[in-house]
């Protein structure tokens, strides 16, 4: 029961679980909690005998206080003594805490008053008792007990050691064991640290001394988000969308936090409105994609993701894409979408279809708007041939950056810019939530440790370097993490996303004129082709050899993402960021290098496939 005030679990699985594993913790806490239970019904008597009015009273108010002490182990559900009230019923248990977030101040209102109810039955506790004992239990049993329980935790170096191991482990299995696993698993990170934290702030010299203990509860958190990254991986695995679009999403999604302030407002707005389009707007890197991936793994809506690196930018992919998924998902055959989608006839003819059968609404998921090379459609058309109206029912999700595009509508539209000051707050405890888990990682916390920083400093200063850009967090990370970031000097850091690129740019000797010349025909190729890109295709463009080029590959492994096709790998930039630091001005200018003698080169080597 304390521990599931604690972590806001129900009542009968923690119950359950902590008998198991008391068995074999020695019975530290069980006996604490015993002890402190005694305690409280003692302070109880006496105040409740000192209330009677008569003699009598006192009596039968010390007889059943004599009771409770005798009982105790039967009342806190460790022996199941003849006799006694029976164990606390699973429904009750179950239905204590409705929701996992509940507070543990609603929790521990809830847990007494099924106490009082357990005890009010039995004749020998506090049926027909006196009401002065019936308040005093109500005001201070469950409390009494709970305070001389923290009492104890806080005087006892094991005992407060294994409550936090306990707590974390107890919200490992509630996640593990809950038949809607994704959703609580995606809590269970920052239901633990808000523990940890909660316990350091009150007990900081105790938790200074158990280096033991924070190894394993890095252990216990490490191992509850590799099951969150697998589950979502699986839900991914599952989704009715393109093969290209579920690798995507399960690398967006692995190590997804937050956000939860855009979902809201998301929400409410479709609450709010029978159709429309709603609109995430953001810099690059601020985890648009990211948002975009997570609610259609959550969902499960229609999707379609815009990508320049992989020569995803034509309006007729779009077109082809969704149209085949309405199509699927309304039953109707493929050959109900014409072969020749030349505008936004057929797409807007399906959505008619979906919502004349349809019994919920209809959501399509578009990522990165600002990617699609308008030039592919009619100039005086709407991006994607998006169209301008929209039956009851559906809506559109999109994510851009903050350029201007062509897209009139005349349905209700609404537009959350993450860049807008009034999100600041929500941005920096994301990017504080994904840093913190981030220092569960071993190298990571050996980082930190050999220069003498504290968790919060390493969370708090990265935080502000990043301006909350998640790209730069995924890349700073993994650097620490692969020990490139040797610096002691944490003002050293680079700021922001396009210094991190410039930063790294100088430290791979780029920017110099003795750059070798073969790895920037690797990464300009790479940048120009605009598709996938295989060792083999590569090495016939630049003239480089194979072993050059998987070499160059290698070293830029951390910006580029892999996809197998037809048995052979290739690979594309990771994020449109990184080529749009190469695209700048100045760094093509310090790197010599001629885009128009790149694509030449390009050309020249697809010509040769129609000689």
């Amino acid at each position: 029961m304390v521990g599931g005030a604690l972590v806001g679990a129900p009542v009968q699985e923690a119950y359950t679980w902590a008998r198991r594993k008391a068995r074999r913790s020695d019975e530290l806490v069980e006996r604490a909690v015993l002890e402190s239970f005694l305690e409280a019904v003692g302070s109880l008597a006496e105040h409740a005998a000192r209330a009677c009015a008569t003699r009598q009273e006192r009596a039968d108010v010390r007889a059943r206080c004599r009771t409770l002490r005798d009982d105790a182990l039967s009342l806190l559900g460790a022996v199941p003594l003849p006799g006694a009230a029976g164990p606390l019923p699973a429904a009750a248990g179950n239905g204590l805490l409705p929701s996992a977030a509940q507070s543990v101040e609603a929790f521990g209102r809830a847990a007494n008053e099924a106490l009082m109810a357990r005890l009010c039955a039995s004749p020998e506790w506090l049926g027909d008792a006196p009401e002065c004992l019936v308040s005093a239990t109500r005001d201070r049993l469950l409390a009494g007990t709970l305070a001389a329980f923290r009492r104890r935790a806080t005087a006892d170096e094991d005992l407060f050691r294994m409550l936090m191991l306990d707590a974390a482990a107890l919200m490992g299995h509630q996640a593990a064991q809950s038949s809607r696993s994704t959703d609580r698993l995606d809590s269970f990170g920052q239901r633990l640290d808000g523990v940890v934290r909660d316990l350091a702030r009150r007990h900081e010299v105790l938790l200074s001394a158990f280096d033991e203990t924070r190894g394993e509860l890095r252990e216990i958190r490490l191992a509850a988000v590799a099951l969150l990254a697998r589950q979502r991986t699986d839900d991914v695995g599952q989704l009715p969308l393109p093969r290209r679009f579920r690798s995507l999403m399960a690398e967006k999604c692995r190590d997804f936090v937050g956000r939860g302030f855009v979902y809201r407002e998301l929400e409410s707005w479709m609450a709010a409105n029978s159709c429309g389009y709603f609109t995430v707007r953001a810099d690059p890197g601020m985890g648009k994609s990211a948002v975009l991936a997570d609610y259609v793994r959550r969902t499960g809506c229609i999707a379609y993701f815009n990508q320049r690196s992989c020569g995803l930018t034509r309006a007729s992919q779009f077109l082809e894409s969704v149209c085949h998924q309405l199509a699927e998902r309304s039953g109707l055959p493929r050959r109900a979408v014409p072969d020749d989608l030349q505008d936004g006839g057929a797409f807007a003819e399906l959505l008619d279809e979906w919502t004349a059968h349809a019994e919920g609404p209809l959501v399509v998921a578009v990522d990165a708007l600002d990617e699609v090379d308008l030039s592919s459609q009619d100039r005086t058309a709407n991006v994607l041939y998006l169209p301008a109206q929209l039956p009851a029912g559906v809506y559109v999700l999109v994510t851009k950056r903050d350029v201007p595009l062509p897209l009139t509508v005349e349905v209700p539209s609404n537009t959350l810019d993450l860049m807008d000051p009034r999100y600041r707050a929500e941005n920096f405890a994301d990017a504080r939530a994904y840093l913190d888990r981030s220092a569960d990682v071993p190298a990571v916390a050996r980082w930190i440790e050999e220069r003498g920083l504290t968790r919060p400093a390493y969370v708090e200063h990265l935080a502000r370097r990043s301006q909350a850009n998640f790209m730069y967090l995924r890349h700073v990370v993994a650097d620490i993490a692969a020990q490139r970031w040797t610096h002691a000097d944490l003002d050293a850091l680079p700021s922001g996303l396009q210094d991190y690129y410039a930063n790294h740019w100088r430290i791979m000797g780029m920017d110099g004129v003795s750059t070798p010349r073969e790895k920037l025909k690797v990464l300009y190729v790479l940048l120009e082709y605009q598709e996938p890109v295989s060792v083999r295709l590569l090495t016939e463009i630049t003239g480089e050899r194979a072993t050059t080029v998987t070499w160059v590959l290698k070293e830029w492994n951390q910006f580029l993402r892999r996809e197998k096709v037809g048995g052979e790998t290739r690979f594309s930039f990771y994020h449109e960021s990184f080529a749009d630091f190469l695209r700048r001005e100045d760094i093509l200018a310090a790197s010599r290098i001629d885009l128009a003698e790149i694509n030449e080169m390009i050309s020249l080597r697809l010509l040769q496939d129609f000689e």
